[in-house]
């Protein structure tokens, strides 16, 4: 029994040790990731190319129209607002359904921004997953051009409450790659000229870019975005 008792004790004491050395490397690596986002407004390098020729992408105006049409079908459904957005870009042009890709690679570039990225740590937390912000600033556009605006400004500033914040927007960079496959009715392997398929020079994923806006450390969130950290 006394042996039984000494073992459990070294199980916790080990289980103790593994999670107070797991959190001191997650706040470490989480302080280093901060000191390379701060280090971004500074860094000099060449950027890859944030736009496209306006021969490729879409007209903005058509662009924003077409989300908020289809988040005013699905207001509180991200998945199917992707549906009804793929269904309608399936009726359009091949050039449509390019430029519809054109116009959201921009806008998530656009989004790769230290306003954005407070606004992700403060609902998601400090850590900043590169996968996870892509597609929350996907979801951000789902949201609308409105949404989009506030955002960059400044988060203090929206208004409505952002009710599908558990959602990912992943969906949302599949949307014109599936209404080619759509249109085309294509499920065999990839596509050359499906939207998805081709390489174009805008890229959320690899590309180089300068995080826009000024950087705001964690710690002085309370202040900057005092009814944001409130509500999260």
């Amino acid at each position: 029994m006394r042996i039984l008792k000494i073992l459990l004790y070294i199980l916790l004491s080990v289980g103790a040790l593994l999670f107070i050395g797991y959190r001191v490397i997650d706040y470490k690596f989480i302080q280093y990731q901060e000191r390379e986002y701060e280090a971004l407004a500074h860094t000099t390098f060449t950027e890859s190319p944030r736009v496209f020729p306006d021969s490729l992408r879409m007209q903005e105006s058509t662009f924003w129209t077409l989300i908020a049409t289809s988040k005013a079908a699905h207001p509180q459904d991200l998945a199917q607002q992707a549906a009804y957005l793929q269904d309608t870009l399936a009726q359009l042009s091949d050039q449509d359904i390019l430029g519809f890709e054109c116009r959201l690679r921009e806008q998530l570039i656009r989004e790769w921004n230290y306003n954005i990225k407070s606004l992700y740590q403060i609902t998601n937390g400090s850590y900043v997953s590169t996968d996870d912000f892509i597609y929350f600033r996907a979801y951000l556009i789902s949201c609308g051009a409105d949404v989009v605006q506030a955002a960059l400004q400044n988060p203090e500033q929206l208004t409505i409450p952002l009710d599908r914040l558990d959602a990912s927007g992943e969906e949302m960079l599949q949307v014109a790659k599936n209404a080619y496959a759509q249109k085309h009715h294509t499920t065999g392997g990839p596509d050359p000229h499906s939207p998805g398929e081709q390489p174009l020079a805008v890229d959320y994923d690899l590309g180089n870019y300068r995080m826009t806006g000024t950087y705001i450390a964690p710690a002085d969130f309370d202040r900057y975005y005092p009814h944001l950290t409130a509500r999260y």
